[in-house]
């Protein structure tokens, strides 16, 4: 007798398997040759790999918290103070982190020695990938094709289960262990819910995420093929990376609590705040859990200060955005100080404008 139920799922198999050959023969050389490039063992994109598995946390008992940023030469102050923030509120007893930095292909090697400097004062390993200039097709997303590097991470590393990436507009408070081990249920990403989008060629039942503050499932993503399906929308929408992670990912999208990765400009007489309150979620809004967010962060995404925080504020904005930009600048120059380079930080953004 045939098995019915052993042969439908075969044939489910071998459509789903079709279907995969289909889209890879659909698909230009984009994907694969920025594949290639990186699983290349002759690649310069690993030059300067510092990190060697094992090679520390297991040995002192130390529970790992793997954290990216991409960056070119414009963000290296920048995310110098944000790796500091995250280093200084760590629980140095019990957690180790690993940084990986995401450069551009033109990217300063005098500068690496910046980021080095934060082993004279913290126990951590850096690991720097320089990214080809693959993407020169795409739009330049705030003058920088580095915008894009974080959809290439489940490529770049295949040996971690997941990471937290950072842009170079945040600030840490907390120790970021509890963040790290939040729960996926089975999605591919977690993080803020924002704006709502409409994507004219699909029908999207969620609110689209904003991927400053972003926990990446790489296992999860790999397994299912999505690293292949995000660089092609990348290539056949143009789309930006947000938008192409919102595009290929949202039903299998879950949200981080608001105190990871609360905006800045948030009070209540403005439509941000209200933003909040009145989203459409899994779930209703918590408004104890937004205003708990508020005042006592883990972390703040400074989107909404114009000009960025760590040069000075514009007055001519409202009051109430004003005050919470400044505050955010006060803590930015905080952790300023805790580098080996504040002067220079100082000097480059406030003294001479």
């Amino acid at each position: 007798m045939i098995n019915i139920n052993g042969f439908l799922l075969k044939l489910s198999l071998f459509i789903t398997n079709l279907l995969i050959i289909v889209k890879f023969k659909k698909l230009n050389n984009s994907y694969f040759k920025i594949k290639n490039f990186i699983m290349n063992k002759n690649s310069t994109i690993n030059k300067f790999y510092s990190y060697k598995e094992n090679q520390y946390c297991f040995q002192n008992n130390k529970q790992m918290i793997n954290i990216s940023f991409s960056l070119n030469n414009n963000l290296i102050y920048q995310t110098l103070v944000v790796m500091t923030s995250v280093l200084e509120n760590n629980d140095n007893q019990k957690h180790y982190i690993v940084f990986y930095l995401l450069l551009s292909h033109d990217f300063d090697e005098k500068n690496i020695q910046i980021f080095e400097s934060l082993k004279l004062k913290y126990q951590l390993t850096i690991n720097y990938y320089y990214i080809p200039n693959l993407f020169t097709s795409l739009r330049k997303w705030r003058f920088s094709y580095a915008n894009y590097y974080k959809l290439i991470i489940p490529i770049l590393l295949p040996n971690i289960k997941k990471i937290l990436h950072l842009d170079g507009d945040t600030l840490v408070f907390k120790d970021l262990w509890e963040l790290f081990n939040l729960p996926f249920n089975d999605n591919y990403y977690l993080a803020q819910p924002t704006r709502n989008y409409i994507f004219k060629d699909k029908k999207m039942t969620k609110r689209v995420i904003n991927v400053g503050v972003i926990l990446i499932n790489i296992e999860k993503i790999r397994k299912d093929n999505k690293d292949f399906e995000l660089l092609y929308y990348l290539f056949k929408k143009k789309f930006n990376e947000q938008l192409v992670i919102n595009y290929v990912c949202l039903p299998k999208i879950g949200y981080l609590p608001f105190k990871y990765g609360i905006f800045a400009k948030i009070h209540k007489k403005n439509n941000t705040y209200q933003d909040y309150l009145n989203m459409k979620l899994d779930k209703k809004v918590n408004i104890t859990e937004v205003i708990e967010a508020i005042k006592d962060p883990s972390i703040v995404h400074a989107v909404n200060c114009k000009p960025k925080h760590w040069h000075k504020i514009n007055k001519t904005i409202d009051i109430e955005t004003y005050e919470a930009c400044v505050k955010i600048q006060k803590l930015f120059y905080y952790y300023a100080k805790r580098t080996n380079y504040y002067q220079i930080i100082y000097n480059k953004f406030m003294k001479n404008i």
